[in-house]
């Protein structure tokens, strides 16, 4: 046989370590390109996190707003004073950070915008959440308190129906208050029958609460009238902003329609029906021989030891053409909401 030349044997030396260098630089390309994927899907999974966290912080902050019409205070800063260091600072959760600015163009409607910047995972994003206030007023509940602990035993009837019969699918909560909702079911439990929640309405929900106080001076500046005036012994009475400027107890039939405020305690000790919201800053104590009828709303204020006592019998059936009623003639406040974001 003939043997191989020389250069044969060059050629297939040369070929050899051709396909040695290139299987090298194919296996390290892929080592590089591994590297890659997992340090870019690290990346995305701290992206992804970051993103979850100023959602969150976002949510967290709004739900720290109070309820009102402006956001004034909020501008204003835990000092209530525009123009100082804490302008525009805000209650936010640990990883988070951020603070309130004017939003840009007219005053109305009122809305704000939070600055927030969250960080999680390695990975930092930052977003401006618009912020206006809720189209409807008050806290979605027929029930609105300050104090949960605040209140007292029902040891006559009270009845909490959520649903508006003139609208459908639009269920409100039996019951509002800035505590956890289980401590709040944990409440109407302990009443036992004596609290009878309507099928469909919805379990209790968190809020901030009803800012009473400000409700309070708002009717006196609208130019509320006497509970005299506002409320007739003889029903329907005419839509009115009715005010007591400290407490109030009524001891015969009684009838209302629109606002009703009451800055002190409302003792009830006789038949009232009352179509609106009404709010009582010192609460309501319903006698053992009275009857509060309520198609609307029931905000209780934060100044007294027990903001509900129900010795008769109660029922608060939600109104949404009620609450509107009562806003059209009193600007009610309203919760925050996050109307859109715009991300960094």
């Amino acid at each position: 046989m003939r043997q191989p030349r020389a250069h044969d044997r060059g050629a297939a030396l040369a070929a050899a370590l051709l396909a040695i260098a290139v299987a090298g630089t194919v296996g390290s390309a892929i080592v590089e390109i591994t590297r890659l994927e997992v340090v870019l899907a690290r990346q995305r999974r701290a992206t992804l996190d970051a993103l979850a966290a100023v959602d969150a912080c976002a949510e967290q902050a709004v739900t720290t707003l109070a309820a009102g019409w402006e956001f004034d205070a909020v501008l204003r800063g835990p000092d209530d004073l525009l123009g100082t260091a804490d302008d525009g600072m805000i209650a936010l959760p640990p990883g988070c950070a951020g603070s309130a600015r004017p939003a840009p163009g007219p005053p109305a409607p009122a809305r704000v915008i939070l600055e927030l910047e969250a960080s999680r995972g390695g990975g930092r994003r930052r977003l401006d959440a618009l912020v206006r206030r809720h189209a409807a007023p008050g806290a979605p509940a027929v029930l609105w308190a300050a104090i949960p602990a605040a209140l007292g035993p029902v040891t006559g009837s009270l009845t909490l129906d959520g649903i508006d019969p003139a609208a459908p699918g639009g269920a409100r909560a039996a019951l509002a208050a800035p505590d956890d909702p289980t401590l709040l079911d944990a409440w109407l439990l302990a009443q036992g029958g004596a609290v009878s929640v309507s099928s469909g309405t919805i379990g209790p929900i968190w809020a901030q609460p009803p800012p009473t106080d400000e409700l309070v001076a708002r009717a006196a500046t609208a130019g509320a009238v006497t509970p005299a005036i506002g409320l007739t012994s003889v029903g329907p009475a005419p839509p009115a902003v009715t005010l007591a400027a400290g407490d109030l107890t009524l001891t015969a039939p009684a009838f209302g329609t629109g606002v009703f405020v009451v800055a002190g305690v409302l003792s009830i000790d006789a038949p009232f029906e009352f179509t609106g919201v009404l709010v009582a800053g010192g609460g309501v104590r319903v006698g053992s021989g009275g009857v509060l009828t309520l198609h609307g709303g029931l905000w209780l204020g934060d100044d007294s030891l027990q903001t509900l006592l129900v010795d008769g019998s109660a029922v608060l059936t939600a109104s949404d053409a009620a609450l509107a009623d009562a806003d059209a003639l009193l600007p009610l406040p309203r919760p925050a909401r996050v109307a859109s974001v715009r991300d960094f």
